[in-house]
């Protein structure tokens, strides 16, 4: 037997073997890991109403948890823990580029942390995003052209890839992982809304909670210009196309404020945000901060507000919102 045909027939053997694998786990991670988990509920609801949909929210955990799209009438919430300015811009050219979406308003957030370099760490929901997002782009704009790529590539042909933590937790409890709905929130038109209160934390939890945000938060002190552009992109797409942006700096805790000052002003993140917006007088801008710094009982954690809080903001946006239709 010559070596190029032993060749083949391992190649063969491979083959015959990795394929049948590769669609078991394929099937295996879309139906029984990823299914029920909250990208894949929240694409499942929007599909069914996209045709109805006036108002679509994006952004990160802060849109997600903060902005009750039930309250908002024909609304409907497409942000997800973790997604970056980019991702958010893809998303909603995504659906412009839909002519069966007819949008007249879009909410996105422009926090600091949106622009910290905690947004360059890992790439979530690759699935979710894949179809929808130009990582070849996004790779390009940050020199990071193989490591976007192949998370576009896994996204859509192996989306199991990279996820081992949250297919053992499945094996181990039979149960979505935690890229699943939080444990005792409400999922509803694609907003989180969460029962819990800050306040009820102890003082010395909450403090060790807010310490921990920090650190996870702002790893270093920049401001990450890739998210900047994007966000100058996405202002200038709903310009173009038509649609009202409403821009949310949302509410957060006294704590939090306090600690994170360091690093905006090391960065000046406020200020580069400021710029951006100030070149965009299209854009209506809600400055909601410091609003229930205070409240730690409108709150989850340092940074994210419960179901109190989120519709107490949601309802200040609802009748911005009708304003601008009157």
């Amino acid at each position: 037997m010559t070596r190029h045909r032993r060749m083949l027939m391992v190649l063969a053997l491979v083959l015959g073997l990795g394929i049948p694998m590769h669609l078991a786990l394929v099937d295996f991670y879309l139906n029984r890991v990823y299914a029920g988990g909250v990208a894949e509920r929240t694409q499942a609801e929007y599909d069914e109403l996209r045709a109805t949909i006036r108002t679509l929210i994006v952004g990160h955990s802060h849109a997600k948890w903060g902005i009750a799209a039930a309250e908002l009438d024909d609304a409907f919430n497409l942000a997800l823990d973790g997604q970056t300015v980019p991702e958010s811009y893809y998303l909603l050219r995504h659906e412009l580029d839909d002519p069966a979406v007819d949008l007249e308003a879009v909410i996105l957030p422009a926090d600091s942390v949106s622009f910290s370099y905690w947004r360059r760490r890992g790439i979530g929901f690759k699935h979710f995003y894949a179809p929808r997002v130009d990582y070849l782009a996004i790779g390009r704009a940050r020199g990071e052209l193989l490591r976007y790529g192949s998370a576009g590539f896994l996204g859509r042909y192996a989306p199991y890839a990279g996820m081992r933590s949250d297919i053992l937790h499945y094996l181990e409890t039979d149960t979505a992982p935690q890229l699943a709905a939080h444990v005792g929130h409400e999922l509803v038109r694609g907003s989180y809304l969460a029962r819990n209160s800050f306040a009820n934390v102890p003082e010395a939890e909450r403090e060790q909670a807010v310490r921990t945000r920090m650190l996870f938060h702002f790893p270093r002190v920049g401001f990450d210009e890739v998210a900047g552009d994007y966000f100058r992109k996405t202002l200038e797409l709903a310009r173009d196309r038509g649609v009202t942006a409403v821009v949310v700096r949302f509410p957060l805790t006294k704590e939090y404020l306090l600690a994170s000052r360091p690093w905006m002003e090391g960065a000046r993140l406020n200020e580069r945000v400021d710029a951006i917006l100030a070149d965009h007088p299209e854009a209506i801008v809600v400055d909601a901060r410091f609003d229930f710094a205070e409240r730690l009982g409108l709150f989850v954690d340092p940074d994210h507000l419960n179901g109190k809080g989120s519709l107490r903001l949601t309802r200040r946006l609802r009748r911005l919102l009708a304003s601008l239709a009157s």
